[in-house]
């Protein structure tokens, strides 16, 4: 999403999306994880890894959020070493 060609660059990652991005052979389509109501920003969740994960604070503000733009998968490990 970070080339002006790319549509993707308009998504903004949320810690709770109502899309997700389905990979299908060389193309990836977004899928909407719930109903979207008209207006409706439209968020995923970009899925980084823990790698430097500091460097890439969220500001979501959706009640979950863990603060960073990680996968879900992490969430449990943010959230155990979040500074407080």
């Amino acid at each position: 999403g970070n080339v002006p060609w790319n549509p993707a660059r308009f998504l903004n990652h949320s810690c709770e999306p109502n899309a997700e991005a389905e990979r299908d052979d060389d193309q990836v389509w977004i899928v909407a994880r719930r109903d979207i109501r008209a207006g409706e920003e439209i968020t995923f969740n970009y899925g980084y890894d823990l790698e430097s994960y500091k460097d890439q604070p969220c500001g979501c503000g959706t009640p979950g959020c863990v603060g960073y733009m990680v996968a879900e998968v992490f969430f449990p490990h943010v959230r155990r070493n979040r500074v407080a």
